[in-house]
């Protein structure tokens, strides 16, 4: 996403350069249609920035929950006797994530879950 203060040296923005490794975090004080022509306010965009984070760490913590409720769904369904159960959950379930995806998912895998990736990965599923 572009910087929309980038075409303005004048901007208040342009003399915040550490904001600008969260491009995805504009503060109000910063906005085109703030009508301020003010310097930025550290204190108060610091403020902003910290409620900006908290909104996101709030949505990371609704985002692990549900992430260790559903391999909990995986591990009850990996734990099962059977050799069906090899079929969907490795074609079903760890087929359809990416390598990257499996990494980032191995803290909340459980044993069975675990056991029947790396026979996935080894070919024997």
């Amino acid at each position: 996403m572009p910087d929309p203060h980038a075409a303005d040296p004048s901007s208040p923005w342009s003399a915040a350069p550490p904001f600008r490794a969260v491009p995805e975090f504009v503060p109000i004080g910063c906005s085109p249609t703030s009508g301020t022509d003010d310097a930025i306010d550290g204190p108060v965009v610091l403020s902003e920035l910290a409620e900006f984070v908290a909104r996101h760490l709030t949505a990371v913590a609704a985002g692990r929950d549900v992430v260790v409720r559903a391999m909990s769904v995986v591990e009850s369904i990996a734990s099962e006797p059977g050799d069906h159960v090899d079929d969907h959950v490795a074609h079903g379930f760890l087929d359809h994530l990416s390598p990257d995806e499996l990494r980032a998912l191995g803290p909340w895998m459980g044993p069975s879950t675990r056991w029947l990736l790396e026979r996935w990965d080894a070919g024997a599923v």
